[in-house]
């Protein structure tokens, strides 16, 4: 069974295009579509923009959807398609576009909206990493704060070792040091310009809704799991509303990963990067992650399958 798992902002780096220099022909298309639906030289921003410039969640979401999808054209010219899809965070939309569920053009449009509402807002945060303590001993740790008066909370659940927590800058700060305290084995910031799936984000919930309803959402040719459900869809509806809710919600990545790894799956990674795999290896250190982006892993994945 082979799921495909797509990366979400913190995935990019600058130049990163030049790891699709010997797919051009495959990606071209996916380049065409994300640059004329946003006004953007996508090409010039994935090859030639800074990683600070990246960081922008307005350069952002466009460059790592990019990626994702210019990696499944290049999976697909293989033929190589999945059985299920999983998106982390912004991930998310990609998975869903591989899946049938939305198409290119609509995914772009969407993307396109919903960093223009994340940049726009007025009120800003920041997202910490903590890895080596248990989501519940975070989930107390984010309790105590809020109660003295510094909202936190739990952002995504990436692993049964690592966990992210969001909020204003003096909360996600407080909530550093009763980590670092509790026995936290590392902490960093993650390269974002906000504190998404945080309350923070409500703002842009309205509008994005709206923005949503306009777009039309089809039933899955595969299966899908879903960031704030942390399951497997169950109709395109039910997609619909996990995209929404997942803006302000805790991304339920370790049940989706648990839930899955059930059915003895071989995952794939589809972006730019091992970012999926770093997080695998969290809940499951004995399986393998193929990379697409690495171009001797997927030489060997595509041995593999060939004997196979």
């Amino acid at each position: 069974m082979k799921v495909f798992l797509f990366p979400g902002q913190g995935s990019q780096r600058a130049g990163m295009y030049s790891s699709l220099n010997k797919y051009e022909d495959e990606v071209k298309n996916v380049f065409d579509i994300a640059g004329r639906v946003t006004g953007r030289d996508v090409v010039d921003l994935c090859l030639s923009a800074t990683d600070e410039v990246l960081k922008q969640t307005i350069n952002t979401q466009l460059c790592v959807t990019t990626m994702n999808i210019a990696y499944a054209e290049v999976l697909k010219s293989k033929g190589i398609v999945p059985d299920v899809v999983a998106g982390h965070s912004l991930g998310q939309f990609s998975a869903l576009a591989v899946a049938g569920v939305i198409t290119y053009e609509d995914l772009f449009r969407v993307i396109k909206k919903r960093a223009e509402l994340m940049d726009g807002l007025n009120e800003s945060g920041k997202l910490a990493v903590i890895m080596g303590l248990r989501k519940s001993t975070v989930e107390d740790i984010c309790k105590a704060i809020t109660a003295e008066g510094y909202r936190v909370q739990i952002a995504l659940d990436n692993s049964l070792s690592q966990v992210v927590v969001g909020g204003k800058e003096d909360a996600v700060d407080r909530a550093i040091v009763r980590a670092k305290e509790g026995g936290a084995i590392k902490i960093s910031e993650v390269r974002v310009s906000n504190a998404f799936h945080t309350y923070l984000m409500e703002p842009m919930i309205e509008p994005f809704k709206e923005f949503v309803d306009t777009i039309d959402f089809k039933e899955s040719n595969v299966r899908v799991l879903l960031n704030a459900k942390g399951d497997y869809a169950a109709n395109a509806e039910e997609i619909r509303e996990d995209v929404i809710k997942q803006c302000v919600s805790e991304v339920k990545w370790t049940d989706c990963i648990t839930k899955v790894l059930k059915e003895d799956p071989t995952f794939i990674e589809v972006g730019f990067g091992k970012t999926m795999m770093s997080l695998i290896k969290g809940t499951d250190r004995s399986k393998r992650v193929w990379l697409s982006s690495n171009e001797k892993d997927l030489d060997e994945f595509l041995s593999v399958a060939r004997e196979g």
